[in-house]
């Protein structure tokens, strides 16, 4: 297969990208973020993953690209076929990683909004020691004995089925608040 006009320019501007041309840098990218753009936000949808994230991906493929001294650009030959091929090769290959990386892929619900499989972990566990903080005594008890079956302390009377209710509803309560669940 022989190269086409458009895959030796961007051999051109790859060239002149890896010799320090910023400009040319920028040209490359602008040349194929926006068909780059609905590759990866269909691949997105596909997965039942939030398309704003599309961005992040094609951050990503650029980032994978001029990792170690440029060396995956410097390595494209347009003989071999377009660099558009091959940075959806990449955003592939990204997608996968990131969202089957924890489990496999999530499924859409009709009328749900989309969840990020990678949620900000950082953020949950802050939202979690919030909602602990706030529980009483008996309501963290209540959470430990009765929810994560640990073992109750023997220095304390066993909490009886009437106040182990309201402790229920009362930490669900609390979580709701803490997690803005309806």
């Amino acid at each position: 297969m022989s190269g086409n006009l458009d895959d030796l320019y961007d051999r051109h501007l790859i060239d002149r990208m890896c010799a320090g041309d910023k400009e040319a840098g920028a040209i490359l990218c602008a040349r194929h973020q926006p068909k780059l753009g609905v590759f990866i936000e269909h691949r997105l949808r596909k997965r039942g993953v939030d398309p704003a994230n599309a961005d992040d991906i094609f951050q990503d493929v650029w980032v994978a690209l001029l990792e170690r001294d440029q060396d995956g650009l410097k390595r494209y030959n347009p003989l071999r076929g377009s660099l558009h091929n091959l940075l959806e090769k990449i955003a592939a290959r990204l997608i996968k990683k990131r969202y089957e990386a924890k489990g496999g892929c999530t499924i859409p619900l009709p009328g749900a909004e989309v969840i990020d499989p990678r949620g900000n972990d950082g953020l949950v566990n802050a939202e979690v020691a919030e909602y602990l903080e706030d529980l009483t005594h008996q309501e963290s008890r209540c959470l430990h004995e009765k929810l994560l079956n640990e073992p109750k302390p023997a220095c304390e009377p066993p909490i009886s089925a009437n106040n182990e209710r309201v402790l229920k509803h009362r930490l669900q309560e609390k979580l709701r608040h803490h997690i803005d669940i309806p």
